[in-house]
C-alpha cells in the first residue's frame, strides 16, 4: 500500500514550545481592545508599564525577577499576523497569480493597505484646515487690534478667540489620530510582505534546480543571491510600503495646496508652479541614474557574498595552500568596487534630496516676489497663511521624489524576486502504483546544466514485506564520479530523468555524504521533527568512506539486523566488501565500453585481489570527461561472483581493510596533486 505524495522538506526545522493549535488559540491584546484603545494605541500600555516597572525596580535594587523584558513578556500576534498564516496566504496567492508577484501580494495583503488610503485622503484634506483657521485667527487679531467703534466690541471677545484656538487644536489632534492609523496599517502591511517574501524565497530555494546554468542557458541562483533576496530585497519592499501611497497623495496634496494658494496670493502662485516644473526634468534624470546605480550595486553585492561563501566553504583549502592573501586581495577588490558604487549611489541620493528640499523655499521666494510686485503690500495674514501652505507643500515635494526612488528600487527587487520564483524547479518524487520501493525503466539522467550523468538504465528495488527478517539491501557500486550520488538525488526527487521513468513509493530516509548538522539534539538531527518511525526506503550515500574499518563492518552488520527489517536499503559505495551483504548489486562505470568490460572482469596484469578492486575503481573513474556512466551489471551476489570472479575475490575481510588504508593515504596526498595539476592562486578546487 503506497502513501500519498507529500511535499518534501516542508516540516519546521525548529522544535516548537507550543503546538500550532495552541498558538492560533491565543488571543492578541489588540484583537481584544475596544475602539478607544485602538485609536489611542493604549493596548500597548501594559508592556510599556511592565518594562518601566522592572527598570525602576532594578535601579532601586528591588528586582527579584528579570531585570528587563523577556521573550515571554511580548504581546501575542494577531491571528492574521501569525507567520504560518502569512506563508499560506502568500503561497496560495502566488499559485493563483504567478508570475506576477505584485498581483499576488495585492490579493494576499492588499485589503488593509487600500483601507489605509482612506485615512491618507482624510489626513491630506484636513491639512488644508489648519492654514485657513490660522488665517481667520490672524484676521481676527488684526481687526481687534485696529481702532474699532462700539459696533465691533461684540465681535472681539475672548470666546471668539478661544474658538479659533480650539479649532486649531482639534484639527491637529484629528490629523494626528488619522495619520497614525494610516501608518499603523502601512507598517503592518510592510511587515507581512517581508515575512511572506522570505517564506516564498525559502520555499523556492528548497525546490529550485541545481547550480550552474539550466538547459535554456539561464543562470541559476547562488547561495549569496538567495540570501540577498531574503534579506535585502524583502526589506526594501517592506520599507517601500510606508510611503508608497505618496505616489498618489503627493500630487493630490500639491494640487489642492496650489488651489488654496491661488485664493490666498492669486496668480502669484504661478511663479511657484513654474519653479517646480523646471525641477521635474532634473529630478527625472537623477531618479533614472539612481535606478541604474542601484542595479549595479546589487550585482556587485551578490558577487561579494558569493565569493565570501566560497571562501568560508573552502577555508581548509585556503589555509592548506596559503591562499589567504590571494583571496583577500580578490575580495578587497570586489569590496572596493562595491564601496565606489555605493558612494555614487549615495551622492545621487543626496542630490535628489537637496533638489527637492530647496523646492519649497524657491517656490515661496518666487511667489512672494511676484505678489509684492503685483499687489504691493503683503499683509501678515496673507504671508503667514501662504507660509503655512508652503510648509504643507514641503512634505509632498520632499517625499514624492524619494517615494519615486523607493518605488523604482522596489520594482527592481520585485523583478529579481519574480525571476527567482519562476526559475525551473525539481519535479519531486513520482509514486509507483505497483508498490515497489524503486522502479527505474530506461531512465536517463542529466545534470541541470545538461551534462550527462547516467545512461539509460533499468532496475527495481522491492518494497519491504511484512514479516521479513532483514532489510533488502541493494548496493550501488562504482568509483568516484560514476554518478552514485546523482542517482540518489534522482530517487529523492532532486533530479528528473530526461527520458524513461523513475518512481518510488512509501516513506523515505536519505543520508547524504556531507551531513547538514543543525543546533539541535542528535534525535532532532535525524528525524527533523517528523514522527520517529522506520522508513520504507533508506538511501545511504557512501557512509562507509568516513569511518574506520571496524565501524564500517559494524554498519554492514546493522544493515542486516532486525532493527531495519521493515525497510529496503539502497547503499552507494565504492567498497567491494559491501557486496557480501547485498541482495542486489548494481555496478556503475564511466568510460569507453571496452575499457569497462576489461576492468570490470578483473583483468589486470599483476597484484593481489585486494589491489584489483582498487584498480577497477580508479580506472573506471579515470575518464572524467567521457560519456555518461552506465550500469555494467545488475544482479544478485552469486551472479556477481560468477561474472566477476577476480573482482569478487577482492571482497574479503583483509582486502577490505587494505582498501580502506590505501584510501586514507590516497586522500591525504590528493590535495597536493590537485594543487600541482589543476589549481592556481585564487582558484578553488
Amino acid at each position: 500500500m503506497t502513501e500519498p505524495r507529500r511535499t518534501e522538506l516542508s516540516l519546521p526545522l525548529v522544535r516548537r514550545s507550543v503546538s500550532p493549535s495552541a498558538e492560533e488559540a491565543e488571543v492578541s491584546v489588540e484583537d481584544g481592545a475596544n475602539c478607544f484603545s485602538r485609536i489611542t494605541f493604549s493596548w500597548v500600555g501594559s508592556i510599556i508599564s511592565l518594562g518601566y516597572n522592572r527598570e525602576w525596580q532594578r535601579a532601586r535594587g528591588e528586582s527579584q525577577g528579570p531585570a528587563a523584558l523577556t521573550e515571554e513578556d511580548l504581546l501575542c500576534l494577531r491571528q492574521d499576523d501569525v507567520p504560518r498564516k502569512l506563508s499560506q496566504e502568500a503561497h496560495a496567492a502566488w499559485q493563483a497569480h504567478s508570475p506576477s508577484l505584485i498581483r499576488s501580494l495585492r490579493q494576499a495583503f492588499g485589503g488593509p493597505y487600500l483601507f489605509a488610503a482612506c485615512f491618507k485622503l482624510i489626513y491630506d484634506s484636513l491639512q488644508m484646515a489648519g492654514p485657513y483657521i490660522l488665517k481667520d485667527l490672524l484676521n481676527y487679531l488684526s481687526h481687534c487690534n485696529a481702532g474699532k467703534g462700539p459696533a465691533d466690541e461684540g465681535e472681539c471677545t475672548l470666546a471668539t478667540g478661544m474658538m479659533f484656538v480650539l479649532l486649531i487644536l482639534g484639527s491637529a489632534a484629528l490629523q494626528t489620530t488619522v495619520l497614525h492609523q494610516y501608518f499603523h496599517r502601512c507598517l503592518r502591511t510592510g511587515m507581512r510582505l517581508n515575512a511572506s517574501i522570505i517564506s516564498l524565497v525559502y520555499g523556492k530555494a528548497l525546490r529550485i534546480a541545481g547550480a550552474g546554468k539550466d538547459e535554456s542557458g539561464e543562470e541559476q541562483r547562488t547561495t549569496g543571491e538567495i540570501v540577498n533576496l531574503m534579506s535585502v530585497d524583502s526589506q526594501r519592499l517592506q520599507d517601500a510600503m510606508t510611503y508608497m501611497h505618496t505616489l498618489w497623495s503627493g500630487p493630490y496634496q500639491i494640487t489642492i495646496t496650489l488651489i488654496f494658494l491661488y485664493f490666498v496670493v492669486g496668480w502669484s502662485m504661478v511663479a511657484g508652479v513654474m519653479v517646480m516644473l523646471l525641477q521635474i526634468p532634473a529630478v527625472t534624470v537623477v531618479a533614472r541614474s539612481i535606478r541604474l546605480a542601484q542595479r549595479k550595486l546589487m550585482s556587485i553585492k551578490d558577487n561579494r557574498i558569493k565569493i565570501t561563501n566560497e571562501m568560508f566553504g573552502s577555508i581548509r583549502l585556503l589555509k592548506m595552500y596559503g591562499w589567504e592573501d590571494s583571496f583577500e586581495s580578490r575580495l578587497d577588490g570586489i569590496r572596493e568596487k562595491e564601496l565606489k558604487q555605493l558612494r555614487t549611489y549615495q551622492i545621487l541620493q543626496i542630490i535628489s534630496s537637496a533638489m527637492w528640499a530647496t523646492a519649497p523655499i524657491l517656490t515661496a521666494l518666487a511667489t512672494f516676489a511676484v505678489y509684492s510686485a503685483s499687489y504691493g503690500e503683503l499683509m501678515p495674514a496673507t504671508a503667514f497663511t501662504a507660509v503655512s501652505l508652503f510648509n504643507v507643500l514641503r512634505f509632498p515635494l520632499t517625499m514624492f521624489p524619494n517615494t519615486i526612488t523607493s518605488a523604482v528600487e522596489a520594482n527592481v527587487s520585485v523583478k529579481r524576486l519574480e525571476k527567482f520564483l519562476v526559475a525551473s524547479e525539481i519535479s519531486g518524487r513520482t509514486n509507483d502504483p505497483t508498490g515497489e520501493a524503486v522502479v527505474v525503466q530506461d531512465a536517463e539522467l542529466k545534470w541541470p546544466n545538461g551534462t550527462p550523468l547516467l545512461s539509460p538504465m533499468s532496475f527495481a528495488v522491492p518494497a519491504p514485506v511484512q514479516g521479513q527478517s532483514k532489510a533488502h539491501l541493494t548496493v550501488v557500486l562504482g568509483a568516484v564520479g560514476t554518478g552514485k550520488s546523482g542517482l540518489l538525488q534522482a530517487l529523492i526527487g532532486d533530479l528528473h530523468p530526461v527520458a524513461g521513468q523513475l518512481k518510488t513509493s512509501g516513506t523515505m530516509a536519505y543520508t547524504p555524504q556531507v551531513a547538514w548538522i543543525r543546533n539541535a539534539t542528535l534525535k532532532d538531527n535525524i528525524i527533523f521533527n517528523s514522527r520517529f518511525d522506520e522508513a520504507d526506503l533508506m538511501l545511504l550515500d557512501d557512509p562507509l568512506s568516513a569511518v574506520d574499518s571496524h565501524v564500517a563492518r559494524t554498519l554492514l552488520k546493522m544493515f542486516q539486523s532486525p532493527l531495519l527489517a521493515k525497510s529496503s536499503i539502497v547503499l552507494c559505495t565504492h567498497h567491494i566488501h559491501a557486496v557480501n551483504s547485498a541482495d542486489q548489486i548494481i555496478l556503475l562505470a564511466r568510460g569507453k565500453r571496452e575499457d569497462e568490460e576489461s576492468v570490470a572482469n578483473g583483468r589486470v596484469e599483476d597484484g593481489e585481489p585486494g589491489e584489483q578492486d582498487d584498480e577497477l575503481l580508479l580506472q573506471a573513474a579515470a575518464s572524467a570527461q567521457g560519456p555518461a556512466a552506465q550500469v555494467t551489471f545488475c544482479g544478485s551476489l552469486n551472479e556477481f561472483r560468477e561474472k566477476f570472479p577476480k573482482l569478487a575475490a577482492g571482497s574479503s575481510e583483509k582486502a577490505f581493510e587494505r582498501q580502506l588504508s590505501r584510501q586514507i593515504s590516497h586522500e591525504e596526498t590528493l590535495p597536493v596533486a590537485a594543487k600541482d595539476k589543476e589549481t592556481g592562486p585564487g582558484q578553488l578546487v
